[in-house]
């Protein structure tokens, strides 16, 4: 199993989640051009990183530890977790994801509480549109080939719906699993601000145009 995590300036955070995860698989660390100590931490404990030689965000960071899974896993059972740096999620519920994921091509986390007012405008719309509770969840589990098929498709990228639309368009199952978060020990480098909260709310807005024919 590979795990995947993104990460832009999380010295604070960054070895414990490595430590922990690396109990259940190998870690791939996406760093997004840190200033800090993040890059030299995560190598120490034990992680494999890939370097941006630009600060990209946290979507092209994510997807390009995505292709780097699908390219080098070679089983096509096999899953593939993503995680967030900044301690949140939990990585001692990895093996219910792993489990999960046996039954559906994609597994996401749902949250016990979420840090900005658009995650709850999105938490109603995924759930009408997808009967998914939390499409921002970082914690997600993707079957090998399921993520496979949705990177090779070069389908929509838009942060949080994605996959969830290409699984919908392929016919295949989504799945949802409860996690309960840990406050951070600082502030999100997402943001929690009127910038942060648009860009979830122009995912929505793209998500809606693409499902309406409007690309």
């Amino acid at each position: 199993m590979k795990i995947i995590i993104p990460a832009f300036n999380e010295s604070k955070t960054i070895g414990e989640v490595i430590t922990n995860a690396r109990n259940y698989g190998q870690v791939v660390v996406v760093d997004d051009a840190s200033t800090d100590d993040t890059v030299a931490i995560a190598k120490n404990s034990g992680a494999l990183v890939l370097l941006n030689t630009n600060n990209l965000g946290y979507e092209a960071s994510l997807i390009r530890g995505l292709e780097f899974a699908a390219e080098t896993v070679e089983m096509s059972s096999e899953t593939i977790i993503c995680l967030d740096a900044d301690g949140e999620h939990p990585p001692d519920a990895i093996p219910m994801f792993e489990q999960a994921c046996r039954g559906g091509s994609l597994v996401i986390g749902r949250r016990n509480r979420f840090n900005r007012w658009s995650e709850y405008l999105g938490a109603w719309y995924a759930g009408l549109c997808y009967g998914i509770p939390d499409p921002f969840c970082g914690m997600r589990a993707y079957n090998n080939k399921f993520l496979k098929q949705y990177l090779s498709s070069r389908f929509n990228y838009n942060l949080g719906f994605g996959p969830l639309a290409f699984a919908k368009l392929s016919k295949k199952q989504v799945l949802s699993n409860d996690i309960w978060v840990s406050a951070r020990v600082d502030e999100s480098r997402f943001g929690v601000g009127m910038t942060s909260n648009l860009k979830l709310v122009l995912s929505i807005i793209k998500d809606l145009c693409a499902r309406c024919g409007f690309n």
